[in-house]
């Protein structure tokens, strides 16, 4: 069975042009979303982690600057665009419009852009968040409207583009990752994590006593990707 979803996205999922008939993220995203929003479906395929990547890159880690500071005011590209629909939702919801979900940086060095490279991807977009304890990235859907690539191409098929969830740090307690019904727990630095990002919804926060750092890295899928996500967990050294 493959666990990859090809799914088509039509005129309406490509959200930069849909996404200004809507006053809600939430709503607009629960409208293109393929996902069930059953709280009570069992949901164990929600995520798969099907690689491990095995170095040492704590010392880039302790280098790196996080210029990025993402709350409801500053979720877009580079912490630019102001987006009114997710800032509405948040607001509803009872969260406050300045606060921290977590610090990003796209400044990377040689290493870690290594490990992004092991996905393979064309066009890949790769960012690291930090987020320490108190920071919480509320229930969302993602969009990819603020993908760099779909703004110098606007004719890109986004069906094939994807979504990644690299860990850089080890579990730990009070570190909470949710995809869909099912929780994420006890990852070791270099698991990475596939889920239709699109279609699930997913949340983090930081309730513990340590940072949590991950890399995320969207871009289109090749063959190399696909026969990675559809194949048995395995490891790469870099």
């Amino acid at each position: 069975m493959s666990f990859i979803k090809h799914q088509s996205r039509d005129e309406i999922s490509r959200n930069n042009l849909a996404r200004k008939n809507f006053s809600s993220k939430w709503e607009y995203t629960k409208a293109v979303s393929k996902w069930h929003f059953d709280k009570w479906h069992e949901d164990s395929d929600s995520y798969k982690v099907f690689m491990g990547v095995d170095g040492n890159w704590e010392k880039e880690l302790e280098g790196l600057e996080y210029p990025i500071q993402v709350s409801t005011t500053n979720y877009g590209f580079e912490g630019k665009d102001h987006d009114s629909i997710i800032e509405n939702d948040f607001i509803e919801w009872g969260y406050k419009p300045e606060m921290l979900q977590y610090d990003r940086t796209y400044n990377l060095p040689d290493k870690l852009m290594k490990v992004a490279e092991q996905l393979h991807l064309l066009h890949p977009d790769v960012r690291v968040h930090r987020q320490t304890p108190g920071m919480v990235a509320p229930i969302h859907v993602d969009t990819f409207c603020s993908h760099p690539a779909m703004d110098k191409d606007p004719t890109l098929e986004v069906s094939m583009m994807r979504r990644f969830v690299i860990q850089l740090t080890d579990w730990d307690w009070g570190h909470f990752w949710n995809f869909g019904n099912s929780p994420w727990q006890q990852w070791r630095a270099g698991d990475v994590a596939y889920f239709e990002s699109r279609d699930v919804v997913h949340c983090t926060a930081n309730a513990g006593k340590t940072p949590r750092v991950t890399m995320i890295v969207t871009g289109w899928m090749t063959d190399k990707t696909i026969e990675l996500i559809e194949g048995p967990f395995h490891r790469v050294k870099i």
